[in-house]
């Protein structure tokens, strides 16, 4: 068992030179002085301007937490159960806000609401109520739940650490940006962290101190962590192995320690441990009231939930690192996004702190700090490792971690500052601890309270920053959005604007005066706003997010220099070239397919979104098929669309439609076309089908899309150093080739005979739309400047025109040449580039920045006689 150690001493070894007033302070006035000072600095920065912003979660939440005050006030404790998360503690804070704002809405409202559209908000406008007001009134009481756990948690750790080194880490986590962002919200992140991080650190004090009232401490945040997340159940078995940690490496006095262990300790730890568990179930279960009626029922919805989260991943594509991912990104994305999320200042810490360690220095000289830095420093690496079990990942699901690593950095600092205070004799430089404190402190602060309140906003600068952040990062949760909703709202007659957004629900419609739509309803919009994580993920689909990106926006929200939403005014932008309609009653509007890559045997779902133009006779069938690059179908869904037979549409309706479609187990990996038509099931004909924008046929199966499958080739072995830019619409990165004797194959020079046959690939990129279905060409040319082999075409043979291409999206395009069989010896040169075969005009290339003429020389070719 770890001895116990006085904070207050602790806290005068490691603390400077008393002033002369201090003297006369007693130690409990000293700690609730600190306490209170520590309170105002974790308050301050997440208290004010609630009501600023919308993050995409919250209107859900307010929702829920409505529901959750009606269930509770109507004695209907089954309906405490809102969600799978179970996030009750959230729900609780909403309760109370809207105690304080709306007392009456659980008599007043006329029942359920649901959480997928705004339901609940309408009502509460009917009533005379703010949706926004009343969120910020549930955030408050979010504010003060973490603020009290914090505050609780500092002054045990005081005790565990000393007074400076735990004002130190207590400090880092006041200002940490990522903490502060989500502890101002009603939402789960923000709780769920604090509660779990006092649940340890009471846990800690209790090892060092054996105080019951540290035990129960650390339970009730347990069961309130419990009731927030259902990954907070990490802590059952952490605490477990921490209380055993204790017993089998006591850093007390020796041979107390030892004694203690022979007399049985062991089973009397253990049975506080069991006595912990329970009391964090009873703390559960008194405040969950879906518990009292339904225990199994509720117990089981949260554990289904979290095993599928865990397999299945997200409902919608995620973005990191460049890519789009419908599943689990990466062992990495933890560890990646705690280095764009935290600062500088904590990265230091952590560096000192590590040295500070492994030299036994103050305030990790002692036993029990050292082992309470350690088991800090396991829970933030267990929980990662945790968490990465699951094939759902977003970077505030890690947020736990963040708190226990800030708190050992302070350490760190505090380990430095103590360092510097013993090599600095000098009067005027003994304080050089608290110096330093106050200086790093003010670095933390500066660095958050720069992005307030768009906290979200923050991106380590020792990454790169906002600037960079748009490459790793997924930007933005709903900040943002209420800039644009304030922007259309100077407008003339902003009340009667419709708006089409990828954030309607709560992010810009609580703030917007007129009306809100789904992106994918922008035919009936006024004006549409496509967010930063729109183009990251490219919702509602690529080509829409391409239809976009040619036109100027007439306003751009920025936050610390990044683009985190364009406003378009659709009166003054064509409709976009996948629109297409079937004869003069079915137009397609919208699209959404995967953006992210789709393994054979996976299934996906095609939704798309068809309006009635005209009365339909009959009832037709959707046709959707999956093509190779060979025409050879992959995969296909027919029949009635969803919702209603197309006898019975509406004049003016969206109508949307989902396939499931199934990727073949052995398919090759590459692009695949997504094809759609109608047809009338008693004929089996086609329909014909018009482009909308410009009249013109398009075929009775039009292709939409196309779609990845696995992992094709994109990048080359022999890459461009500099790439050549052609006409500042694609890049080509490299090339690969091949022989067909397969040998004398270098990086920058082939030897080949006369006859031989060589395959290229390219690698294209495109850098933005291309509207003209460019010819690629590679050209083998002797030394007298003559093109000795040549292949020209369209790009994988027709299958995936230039125009189909998107940007940053590589495309491996492979080339088949044969040289003469009486070519004679010498060196040749490769060339490859790009035409327009109507007027056979050839991109301009350029590298580096500089003219490269309008062909790119890939590699020399050493030819020798045939045998």
């Amino acid at each position: 068992m770890i001895a116990a150690e006085s904070g207050e001493s602790a806290g005068k070894k490691q603390g400077p030179p008393a002033a002369g007033a201090r003297r006369t302070l007693s130690p409990k006035l000293r700690a609730l002085l600190a306490a209170l000072l520590m309170a105002a600095l974790i308050w301050l920065p997440r208290g004010l301007a609630l009501d600023r912003f919308v993050t995409a979660d919250e209107h859900a939440w307010l929702a829920r937490s409505g529901n959750f005050y009606r269930a509770l006030a109507q004695g209907d404790f089954a309906a405490a159960f809102q969600r799978h998360h179970p996030g009750v503690t959230v729900t609780w804070a909403g309760l109370a806000g809207f105690l304080t704002a709306y007392p009456s809405y659980a008599h007043d409202a006329p029942g359920y609401f649901g959480w997928l559209t705004e339901e609940i908000e309408p009502f509460l406008r009917s009533q005379g109520y703010d949706p926004v007001e009343l969120l910020a009134a549930g955030r408050a009481f979010v504010v003060l739940s973490i603020t009290i756990s914090l505050t609780l948690a500092f002054v045990l750790a005081v005790r565990l650490f000393g007074l400076w080194p735990a004002a130190a880490g207590f400090a880092l986590i006041a200002f940490s940006p990522f903490h502060l962002a989500h502890s101002r919200l009603l939402h789960l992140d923000g709780m769920v962290s604090s509660f779990m991080f006092l649940s340890l650190i009471a846990f800690l004090a209790y090892l060092q101190e054996r105080r019951l009232y540290a035990l129960i401490l650390s339970a009730a945040a347990a069961g309130l962590a419990w009731l927030t997340r259902s990954p907070a159940l990490f802590l059952l078995p952490f605490m477990a192995a921490l209380a055993l940690g204790a017993w089998a490496f006591p850093l007390g006095h020796s041979t107390a320690a030892s004694r203690n262990r022979s007399r049985g300790s062991l089973g009397r730890l253990a049975g506080m441990t069991a006595l912990w568990a329970l009391l964090a179930v009873f703390t559960f279960v008194l405040l969950w009231p879906a518990m009292w009626v339904d225990p199994l029922g509720s117990l089981r919805q949260v554990i289904d939930a979290a095993g599928e989260y865990a397999v299945e991943g997200h409902l919608k594509p995620t973005f990191y690192a460049g890519e789009v991912y419908a599943g689990d990104p990466g062992f990495s994305f933890y560890p990646v996004t705690y280095l764009w999320r935290t600062t500088p200042v904590v990265l230091l810490g952590l560096a000192l702190a590590l040295v500070a360690y492994a030299a036994r220095r103050p305030p990790f000289d002692r036993p029990g700090p050292r082992f309470a830095a350690i088991a800090l420093a396991l829970y933030a690496v267990g929980f990662l490792l945790f968490m990465n079990l699951g094939a759902k990942k977003f970077d505030r699901y890690l947020l736990p971690s963040y708190l226990p690593l800030a708190l050992i950095a302070g350490g760190g600092i505090v380990a430095l500052g103590a360092w510097l205070s013993e090599r600095r004799r000098a009067t005027l430089l003994r304080w050089a601890q608290p110096a330093l404190l106050a200086l790093l402190l003010i670095v933390q602060a500066a660095l958050a309270l720069t992005a307030f309140p768009y906290y979200l906003g923050y991106y380590n600068p020792l990454m790169g920053g906002a600037a960079r952040a748009p490459d790793t990062m997924m930007i933005g949760w709903g900040e943002g959005a209420d800039e644009a909703a304030r922007y259309l709202n100077t407008l003339p007659d902003a009340d009667r604007l419709t708006v089409a957004s990828g954030y309607t629900n709560g992010p810009f419609s609580y703030f917007f005066r007129g009306k809100t739509l789904p992106i994918t309803f922008w035919h009936e919009a006024d004006y549409a706003i496509v967010y930063a994580q729109d183009w990251q993920r490219q919702l509602p689909s690529r080509r829409a997010v391409a239809h976009f990106s040619r036109y100027e926006p007439v306003h751009v929200v920025q936050i610390d220099g990044l683009d985190y939403a364009h406003i378009y005014d659709l009166h003054q932008m064509p409709l976009p070239d996948y629109v297409t309609d079937w004869g003069a009653a079915i137009r397609l509007v919208s699209y959404q397919l995967p953006a992210a890559s789709i393994s054979p045997g996976e299934s996906f779902r095609a939704i798309f979104y068809f309006v009635n133009l005209a009365p339909i006779d009959s009832n037709l069938n959707v046709l959707v098929r999956i093509v190779g690059p060979d025409g050879q179908e992959l995969s296909r869904s027919e029949g009635w669309p969803w919702g209603a037979a197309t006898s019975s549409w509406q004049h003016g309706v969206v109508w949307p439609d989902g396939h499931d479609l199934a990727i073949p187990p052995g398919a090759a990996p590459g692009y695949y076309r997504v094809e759609a038509g109608f047809y009338d099931p008693a004929s089996g004909e086609l329909l014909d089908a018009t482009n909308a924008l410009t009249g013109e046929p398009a075929g009775d199966l039009v292709t939409l899309d196309y779609i990845r499958v696995g992992d094709p080739p994109t990048r080359p072995a022999h890459p461009l150093t500099p790439a050549a830019d052609l006409g500042g619409l694609v890049r080509l990165t490299g090339a690969d080739w091949r022989a067909e004797s397969g040998a004398g194959l270098r990086p920058d020079r082939l030897a080949l005979q006369a006859g031989e046959a060589l395959t290229v690939t390219l690698f294209w990129q495109a850098v933005q739309p291309i509207d003209v279905d460019y010819t690629a060409f590679v050209h083998v040319a002797g030394p007298d400047g003559a093109v000795a082999a040549q292949d020209d075409g369209q790009p994988l043979d027709g299958f995936m025109p230039a125009s189909a291409w998107l940007p940053k999206q590589v495309v491996a395009d492979e080339r088949n040449l044969r040289l003469p069989v009486d070519a004679a010896p010498g060196d040749y040169t490769i060339y490859a580039g790009l035409y327009d075969l109507a007027t056979m005009q050839r991109l301009p290339v350029t590298r580096d920045g500089e003219p490269s003429g309008d062909a790119i020389p890939l590699a020399t070719v050493t030819v020798r006689p045939a045998p």
